[in-house]
């Protein structure tokens, strides 16, 4: 089975990420427009 990206898009708002994949960062915030990708599976 090949692994899937996964594309997130915040048009307004705050959002708030939590990782707990090694290599990612603990938390984020984001508080402008953004594009995030994923290149595989994170559970976020």
């Amino acid at each position: 089975v090949k692994e899937r990206g996964f594309l997130h898009v915040l048009r307004e708002g705050h959002l708030t990420l939590s990782h707990s994949d090694r290599g990612l960062p603990r938390r984020m915030e984001i508080r402008e427009p953004s594009l995030l990708f994923y290149p595989r599976h994170v559970i976020h």
